[in-house]
Protein backbone atom coordinates (compact mmCIF):
# COMPACT_ATOMS: atom_id res chain seq x y z
CA UNK A 1 0.00 0.00 0.00
CA UNK A 2 3.24 2.39 0.87
CA UNK A 3 4.51 1.86 -2.26
CA UNK A 4 1.19 2.84 -4.24
CA UNK A 5 1.14 5.55 -2.79
CA UNK A 6 4.60 6.96 -3.42
CA UNK A 7 4.20 5.92 -6.86
CA UNK A 8 1.03 8.11 -6.32
CA UNK A 9 2.32 10.85 -6.09
CA UNK A 10 4.83 10.98 -8.91
CA UNK A 11 1.67 12.25 -10.67
CA UNK A 12 0.66 14.82 -8.10
CA UNK A 13 4.50 15.99 -8.17
CA UNK A 14 4.46 16.43 -12.30
CA UNK A 15 1.24 18.54 -11.74
CA UNK A 16 2.43 21.24 -9.42
CA UNK A 17 5.90 21.48 -11.52
CA UNK A 18 3.70 22.01 -14.64
CA UNK A 19 2.25 25.24 -12.48
CA UNK A 20 4.99 26.42 -11.21
CA UNK A 21 6.84 26.95 -14.99
CA UNK A 22 6.21 30.63 -16.98
CA UNK A 23 2.52 31.08 -18.14
CA UNK A 24 3.67 30.90 -22.05
CA UNK A 25 5.03 27.55 -21.30
CA UNK A 26 1.96 26.22 -19.96
CA UNK A 27 -1.57 28.61 -20.13
CA UNK A 28 -4.26 28.11 -18.06
CA UNK A 29 -6.07 26.27 -20.91
CA UNK A 30 -3.56 23.81 -22.23
CA UNK A 31 -3.38 22.83 -18.25
CA UNK A 32 -6.89 22.55 -18.27
CA UNK A 33 -6.70 20.36 -21.39
CA UNK A 34 -4.14 17.96 -20.24
CA UNK A 35 -5.58 17.39 -16.98
CA UNK A 36 -8.60 16.54 -18.92
CA UNK A 37 -6.95 14.09 -21.01
CA UNK A 38 -5.59 13.17 -17.21
CA UNK A 39 -8.66 12.05 -15.87
CA UNK A 40 -9.95 10.60 -19.42
CA UNK A 41 -7.11 8.20 -19.44
CA UNK A 42 -7.63 7.00 -16.02
CA UNK A 43 -11.16 5.86 -16.61
CA UNK A 44 -10.06 3.72 -19.74
CA UNK A 45 -6.98 2.40 -17.40
CA UNK A 46 -10.20 1.36 -15.01
CA UNK A 47 -12.29 0.21 -17.70
CA UNK A 48 -9.32 -2.00 -18.97
CA UNK A 49 -8.50 -3.02 -15.45
CA UNK A 50 -11.82 -4.53 -14.54
CA UNK A 51 -12.22 -6.12 -17.74
CA UNK A 52 -8.86 -7.82 -17.63
CA UNK A 53 -9.04 -8.57 -14.03
CA UNK A 54 -12.05 -11.45 -12.94
CA UNK A 55 -12.37 -10.30 -9.30
CA UNK A 56 -10.39 -12.55 -7.03
CA UNK A 57 -12.41 -12.25 -3.83
CA UNK A 58 -15.96 -13.51 -5.09
CA UNK A 59 -16.51 -14.62 -1.57
CA UNK A 60 -16.37 -11.12 0.14
CA UNK A 61 -18.20 -9.95 -3.37
CA UNK A 62 -21.13 -12.29 -2.81
CA UNK A 63 -21.15 -11.45 1.17
CA UNK A 64 -21.31 -7.89 -0.03
CA UNK A 65 -24.36 -8.43 -1.83
CA UNK A 66 -26.10 -10.43 0.35
CA UNK A 67 -25.03 -7.98 2.88
CA UNK A 68 -26.21 -4.86 1.71
CA UNK A 69 -29.35 -6.66 0.37
CA UNK A 70 -31.49 -7.42 3.47
CA UNK A 71 -34.67 -6.41 3.96
CA UNK A 72 -34.91 -6.19 7.61
CA UNK A 73 -32.96 -2.92 8.11
CA UNK A 74 -32.54 0.27 6.34
CA UNK A 75 -29.40 -0.23 5.17
CA UNK A 76 -28.90 3.71 4.38
CA UNK A 77 -28.96 4.62 8.16
CA UNK A 78 -27.39 1.59 9.57
CA UNK A 79 -23.76 2.53 8.79
CA UNK A 80 -24.79 5.86 11.48
CA UNK A 81 -26.31 2.37 13.74
CA UNK A 82 -23.25 0.41 13.42
CA UNK A 83 -20.46 3.92 14.54
CA UNK A 84 -22.91 4.73 17.68
CA UNK A 85 -22.99 1.58 18.43
CA UNK A 86 -19.29 0.36 18.74
CA UNK A 87 -16.73 2.89 20.57
CA UNK A 88 -13.79 1.31 18.02
CA UNK A 89 -15.97 2.52 15.28
CA UNK A 90 -16.58 5.87 16.97
CA UNK A 91 -12.73 6.27 17.95
CA UNK A 92 -12.29 5.27 13.58
CA UNK A 93 -14.12 7.97 12.99
CA UNK A 94 -12.57 10.43 15.11
CA UNK A 95 -9.39 9.43 14.02
CA UNK A 96 -10.22 9.95 10.57
CA UNK A 97 -12.55 13.18 10.56
CA UNK A 98 -10.80 15.54 13.95
CA UNK A 99 -7.84 16.58 12.26
CA UNK A 100 -9.86 18.66 9.29
CA UNK A 101 -10.65 21.10 11.50
CA UNK A 102 -6.86 22.45 12.01
CA UNK A 103 -5.84 21.51 8.63
CA UNK A 104 -8.17 23.92 7.27
CA UNK A 105 -7.51 26.79 9.15
CA UNK A 106 -3.89 26.48 9.31
CA UNK A 107 -4.55 25.98 5.25
CA UNK A 108 -6.42 29.13 5.22
CA UNK A 109 -4.06 31.36 6.89
CA UNK A 110 -0.99 30.06 4.52
CA UNK A 111 -3.16 31.17 1.55
CA UNK A 112 -4.45 34.04 2.85
CA UNK A 113 -0.89 35.34 3.50
CA UNK A 114 0.72 33.47 0.72
CA UNK A 115 -1.79 35.39 -1.71
CA UNK A 116 -0.96 38.92 0.08
CA UNK A 117 3.01 38.41 -0.70
CA UNK A 118 2.92 37.16 -3.70
CA UNK A 119 -0.23 37.95 -5.37
CA UNK A 120 -0.92 41.77 -4.20
CA UNK A 121 2.58 43.09 -3.94
CA UNK A 122 4.18 43.89 -7.28
CA UNK A 123 7.74 43.59 -5.51
CA UNK A 124 7.24 39.41 -5.48
CA UNK A 125 9.30 37.73 -8.62
CA UNK A 126 6.76 34.62 -8.09
CA UNK A 127 3.10 34.70 -8.60
CA UNK A 128 0.29 33.06 -6.18
CA UNK A 129 -0.22 30.47 -8.44
CA UNK A 130 3.71 29.35 -8.59
CA UNK A 131 3.72 29.77 -4.79
CA UNK A 132 0.91 26.98 -4.34
CA UNK A 133 3.12 24.63 -7.06
CA UNK A 134 6.22 24.71 -5.04
CA UNK A 135 3.86 23.79 -2.31
CA UNK A 136 2.53 20.83 -4.49
CA UNK A 137 6.11 20.31 -5.11
CA UNK A 138 7.05 19.98 -1.20
CA UNK A 139 3.86 17.88 -0.24
CA UNK A 140 4.11 15.32 -3.05
CA UNK A 141 8.19 15.36 -2.75
CA UNK A 142 7.41 14.43 0.83
CA UNK A 143 4.85 12.65 0.76
CA UNK A 144 7.06 10.16 -2.10
CA UNK A 145 9.62 9.88 0.45
CA UNK A 146 7.12 9.17 3.66
CA UNK A 147 5.53 6.62 1.60
CA UNK A 148 8.03 4.59 0.42
CA UNK A 149 10.49 4.53 3.41
CA UNK A 150 9.48 5.90 6.34
CA UNK A 151 5.43 4.02 6.62
CA UNK A 152 6.99 0.79 6.31
CA UNK A 153 10.14 1.52 8.44
CA UNK A 154 7.57 2.87 11.08
CA UNK A 155 4.86 -0.25 11.16
CA UNK A 156 7.74 -2.59 10.95
CA UNK A 157 9.94 -1.45 13.82
CA UNK A 158 6.98 0.09 16.28
CA UNK A 159 3.78 -1.12 15.01
CA UNK A 160 0.74 0.42 14.21
CA UNK A 161 -0.01 1.70 17.66
CA UNK A 162 2.91 3.60 18.03
CA UNK A 163 3.13 4.87 14.18
CA UNK A 164 -1.03 6.67 14.85
CA UNK A 165 0.40 8.57 17.25
CA UNK A 166 2.89 10.52 15.31
CA UNK A 167 0.83 11.97 13.16
CA UNK A 168 -1.74 14.17 16.00
CA UNK A 169 1.87 14.59 17.88
CA UNK A 170 3.24 16.83 15.06
CA UNK A 171 -0.66 18.07 14.28
CA UNK A 172 -0.55 19.29 18.22
CA UNK A 173 3.23 21.07 17.43
CA UNK A 174 1.86 22.72 14.44
CA UNK A 175 -0.86 24.44 16.17
CA UNK A 176 0.53 25.40 18.77
CA UNK A 177 3.68 26.93 16.37
CA UNK A 178 0.81 28.28 14.29
CA UNK A 179 -1.85 29.93 16.38
CA UNK A 180 0.69 30.69 19.41
CA UNK A 181 4.10 30.58 19.35
CA UNK A 182 4.30 32.01 15.91
CA UNK A 183 1.34 33.46 14.56
CA UNK A 184 0.62 34.60 11.23
CA UNK A 185 4.30 33.79 9.46
CA UNK A 186 4.29 32.58 6.36
CA UNK A 187 7.51 30.40 6.56
CA UNK A 188 6.05 28.44 9.68
CA UNK A 189 3.14 28.08 8.04
CA UNK A 190 4.57 26.74 4.51
CA UNK A 191 6.77 24.12 6.37
CA UNK A 192 3.87 22.92 9.08
CA UNK A 193 1.23 22.63 6.18
CA UNK A 194 3.93 20.84 3.82
CA UNK A 195 4.83 18.24 6.34
CA UNK A 196 1.01 17.40 7.88
CA UNK A 197 -0.32 16.89 4.27
CA UNK A 198 2.76 14.64 3.28
CA UNK A 199 2.19 12.95 6.76
CA UNK A 200 -1.86 12.67 6.40
CA UNK A 201 -1.34 10.88 3.06
CA UNK A 202 1.57 8.48 3.85
CA UNK A 203 1.45 7.45 7.75
CA UNK A 204 -2.02 9.03 8.54
CA UNK A 205 -4.40 7.71 6.06
CA UNK A 206 -2.78 4.52 5.49
CA UNK A 207 -3.08 3.82 9.10
CA UNK A 208 -6.38 4.59 9.93
CA UNK A 209 -7.26 2.22 7.08
CA UNK A 210 -5.67 -0.69 9.23
CA UNK A 211 -8.01 -0.11 11.71
CA UNK A 212 -10.60 -1.65 9.56
CA UNK A 213 -8.89 -5.02 9.71
CA UNK A 214 -10.90 -6.62 13.38
CA UNK A 215 -13.94 -5.14 12.05
CA UNK A 216 -16.90 -7.00 10.19
CA UNK A 217 -18.05 -6.65 6.60
CA UNK A 218 -21.34 -4.82 7.64
CA UNK A 219 -18.58 -1.86 9.42
CA UNK A 220 -16.26 -1.51 6.52
CA UNK A 221 -19.08 -1.88 3.73
CA UNK A 222 -21.65 0.25 5.73
CA UNK A 223 -19.87 2.36 8.25
CA UNK A 224 -16.91 3.35 6.35
CA UNK A 225 -18.76 5.52 3.51
CA UNK A 226 -20.46 7.83 6.60
CA UNK A 227 -16.99 8.68 8.08
CA UNK A 228 -15.01 8.84 5.09
CA UNK A 229 -17.70 10.95 2.97
CA UNK A 230 -20.09 12.31 5.44
CA UNK A 231 -17.55 12.64 8.64
CA UNK A 232 -14.59 14.10 6.53
CA UNK A 233 -16.55 16.34 4.41
CA UNK A 234 -18.87 17.87 8.09
CA UNK A 235 -15.48 18.28 9.60
CA UNK A 236 -13.95 20.26 6.75
CA UNK A 237 -17.50 22.17 7.00
CA UNK A 238 -16.68 23.00 10.64
CA UNK A 239 -13.17 24.37 9.79
CA UNK A 240 -14.50 26.66 6.76
CA UNK A 241 -16.95 28.20 8.87
CA UNK A 242 -14.36 29.40 11.42
CA UNK A 243 -12.39 31.14 8.29
CA UNK A 244 -15.60 32.37 7.29
CA UNK A 245 -16.60 33.80 10.56
CA UNK A 246 -12.82 35.22 11.09
CA UNK A 247 -12.30 36.71 7.59
CA UNK A 248 -8.72 37.96 7.44
CA UNK A 249 -5.44 36.22 9.12
CA UNK A 250 -5.99 37.88 12.42
CA UNK A 251 -9.24 36.72 12.88
CA UNK A 252 -8.17 33.77 11.95
CA UNK A 253 -5.60 33.59 15.30
CA UNK A 254 -8.37 35.07 16.90
CA UNK A 255 -11.28 32.89 16.34
CA UNK A 256 -9.62 29.54 15.23
CA UNK A 257 -6.70 28.82 17.99
CA UNK A 258 -9.26 27.58 20.49
CA UNK A 259 -10.58 25.04 18.20
CA UNK A 260 -8.04 23.95 16.59
CA UNK A 261 -6.49 23.10 20.03
CA UNK A 262 -9.09 21.12 21.19
CA UNK A 263 -9.47 19.46 17.61
CA UNK A 264 -6.08 18.50 17.50
CA UNK A 265 -5.48 17.29 21.46
CA UNK A 266 -8.36 15.13 20.84
CA UNK A 267 -7.07 13.62 17.96
CA UNK A 268 -4.39 12.72 20.02
CA UNK A 269 -6.43 11.12 22.47
CA UNK A 270 -8.43 9.20 20.28
CA UNK A 271 -5.76 8.00 18.43
CA UNK A 272 -3.65 7.02 21.40
CA UNK A 273 -7.22 4.64 22.60
CA UNK A 274 -8.01 3.67 18.96
CA UNK A 275 -4.11 1.87 19.16
CA UNK A 276 -4.53 0.41 21.88
CA UNK A 277 -7.84 -1.27 21.05
CA UNK A 278 -6.46 -2.01 17.88
CA UNK A 279 -3.61 -4.42 19.52
CA UNK A 280 -6.52 -5.92 22.16
CA UNK A 281 -8.82 -6.94 19.33
CA UNK A 282 -5.66 -8.69 17.03
CA UNK A 283 -3.87 -10.01 20.06
CA UNK A 284 -7.73 -11.61 21.11
CA UNK A 285 -8.77 -12.47 17.85
CA UNK A 286 -12.12 -10.81 17.87
CA UNK A 287 -14.15 -8.72 15.46
CA UNK A 288 -16.02 -6.16 16.04
CA UNK A 289 -19.34 -6.05 15.06
CA UNK A 290 -19.94 -10.12 14.60
CA UNK A 291 -23.22 -10.52 16.91
CA UNK A 292 -26.60 -11.59 16.42
CA UNK A 293 -28.11 -8.61 15.39
CA UNK A 294 -25.63 -6.75 12.47
CA UNK A 295 -23.64 -9.73 11.59
CA UNK A 296 -25.16 -11.37 8.35
CA UNK A 297 -26.97 -15.04 8.51
CA UNK A 298 -24.87 -17.80 9.91
CA UNK A 299 -24.46 -19.76 6.39
CA UNK A 300 -22.42 -16.33 5.37
CA UNK A 301 -20.42 -16.06 8.11
CA UNK A 302 -19.15 -19.39 8.12
CA UNK A 303 -17.87 -18.38 4.50
CA UNK A 304 -15.73 -15.82 6.21
CA UNK A 305 -14.60 -17.82 8.76
CA UNK A 306 -12.26 -21.35 8.32
CA UNK A 307 -13.83 -23.92 9.93
CA UNK A 308 -12.16 -26.46 11.81
CA UNK A 309 -12.87 -30.30 12.83
CA UNK A 310 -13.23 -31.35 16.47
CA UNK A 311 -9.62 -32.55 17.34
CA UNK A 312 -8.79 -29.39 16.04
CA UNK A 313 -10.71 -27.35 18.31
CA UNK A 314 -9.10 -24.26 20.77
CA UNK A 315 -11.11 -23.99 23.39
CA UNK A 316 -10.21 -20.20 24.24
CA UNK A 317 -10.51 -18.78 21.17
CA UNK A 318 -14.15 -17.79 21.13
CA UNK A 319 -14.94 -14.73 18.71
CA UNK A 320 -16.92 -11.87 19.83
CA UNK A 321 -17.76 -8.05 19.45
CA UNK A 322 -16.10 -6.09 22.54
CA UNK A 323 -19.32 -5.16 23.73
CA UNK A 324 -22.04 -7.69 22.41
CA UNK A 325 -20.41 -10.85 22.29
CA UNK A 326 -21.19 -14.05 19.73
CA UNK A 327 -18.92 -16.67 20.31
CA UNK A 328 -18.68 -19.49 17.90
CA UNK A 329 -20.65 -21.61 20.32
CA UNK A 330 -23.37 -19.73 19.92
CA UNK A 331 -23.62 -19.30 15.88
CA UNK A 332 -23.45 -23.21 16.20
CA UNK A 333 -26.72 -23.27 18.43
CA UNK A 334 -28.62 -21.41 16.31
CA UNK A 335 -27.60 -23.07 13.24
CA UNK A 336 -31.18 -25.04 11.94
CA UNK A 337 -30.55 -28.69 11.22
CA UNK A 338 -26.18 -27.86 10.46
CA UNK A 339 -25.51 -31.54 12.23
CA UNK A 340 -22.04 -29.44 12.90
CA UNK A 341 -20.96 -29.89 16.18
CA UNK A 342 -17.63 -28.06 18.00
CA UNK A 343 -17.27 -25.61 15.19
CA UNK A 344 -14.53 -23.02 15.62
CA UNK A 345 -14.66 -19.86 13.29
CA UNK A 346 -11.59 -18.01 12.86
CA UNK A 347 -11.25 -14.52 10.57
CA UNK A 348 -9.30 -15.39 7.25
CA UNK A 349 -6.04 -12.86 7.92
Amino acid sequence: YGLIIAIAQLGAIGGSSMVTTDAHYWSTTTLMIVANLVIVLQILVMVTYSKRFAPTANMAQQEQQESLSSEDEPVFWSGIYLILRHRYVMLILGVSCLYEVSLTCLDYQMKLLGWFKFEETSSSSISFTQFMGHYGQVVNGASLVFSYFLFPYLIRKYGLRMTLRLFPTLLVLATVLAFAAIPGNLAVLFVCMAILKAMTYSIHDPSKELLYLPTSLAIKFRSKFWIDVVGARVAKAVGSTINSFAGNVEGSIRVGTVPSLLTAAALWLVCYRAGIMFDRLVASDKIVGVNTTDAPPLNTVAKKYKTLSADEHDNGDDIEDVQHGLTAEELNESADGSGEENIELRPLM
